[in-house]
């Protein structure tokens, strides 16, 4: 099954082979042959590889396309369980895990316990190797890598020794579980059975989360790259579109002048999901 989010890295470590090397052993293998480079890695909830960069040639992502030019782009990762937790989990450990939302909290909580039997993940490893790793928005299952009732205990972290600092920024949402499938301007979801899953009004981009995760990782890349000594691993989470809520300008690209259904095919499903709207088709 193909992973449930498209993954762009923007400049990645290219290593010899598979092999762990000491830190001590990586600075010199690396001072001797070429720089670190620092990676800037973007994950996109739902998405799929719905990107022109990615062969979608009805999609209008110039931005994206423009930066995929310069990277490394994936395109044959495959998980055991299309959703979000174990899809994360194959991508953030190079393992399959639990058909569960809840596996790479399961992990954690093992590594926790003392288990010596997870290997490293992603982050951790290149944390072991002199990387700066940081998380913004969506990058685990929970938004800014927190557990608990609101997902923002900061003693609860769902992946143990992977980041330096993980972050999800909340603004009107108040929490990171408020903004994980928050509505325009700061409306919470409270019951998921009457809310519908599709949204497109005015605005701009900080009406939606994604707006304050984009800005909060700017940021982080601003600050990261005033120490050029030290590497640098910058995750990105953005969550959309998890749930279709999208600014007005944005689908007007695809509507203008023409109907939609002469630019995006329409599915025809012969059986309507249980307890979806008739909008999320």
């Amino acid at each position: 099954m193909f992973v449930r989010f498209s993954v762009l890295l923007g400049s990645i470590f290219l290593g010899q082979g598979c092999a762990v090397l000491s830190n001590e052993e990586a600075t010199k293998k690396t001072t001797a042959q070429a720089p670190i480079k620092n990676i800037l890695f973007i994950a996109i909830d739902d998405l799929r590889p719905e990107l022109k960069s990615f062969g979608a040639a009805h999609i209008h992502s110039p931005n994206i396309d423009e930066l995929a030019e310069s990277s490394r782009l994936f395109f044959n990762h495959f998980v055991n369980s299309p959703s979000c937790g174990p899809s994360r989990y194959s991508l953030l450990t190079g393992r399959y895990g639990h058909y569960s939302n809840q596996s790479i909290q399961a992990r954690g909580k093992a590594l926790l316990e003392g288990s010596k039997q997870i290997a490293p993940s992603m982050p951790a490893w290149f944390k072991s190797h002199g990387y700066t790793t940081v998380s913004v928005g969506k990058v685990s299952h929970y938004p800014g890598g927190k557990i608990g009732k609101n997902w923002d205990d900061a003693t609860q972290l769902e992946m143990p020794n992977s980041w330096t600092k993980s972050l999800m920024p909340v603004g009107e949402w108040g929490t990171p579980k408020g903004a994980m499938h928050g509505l325009a301007f700061g409306e919470v979801r409270i019951n998921a059975s009457k809310m519908s899953v599709f949204q497109a009004v005015e605005g701009d981009d900080n009406i939606y989360p994604d707006g304050l995760i984009t800005e909060e990782a700017i940021r982080q890349l601003q600050q990261l790259s005033k120490s050029p000594e030290n590497p640098f691993f910058l995750a990105v989470g953005l969550i959309r579109p998890h749930l279709h809520l999208a600014h007005l300008k944005n689908i007007s690209i695809y509507t203008r002048g023409l109907s939609s259904q002469k630019i995006l095919s329409r599915i025809n499903h012969k059986i309507h999901p249980l307890g979806s709207t008739r909008m999320s088709l």
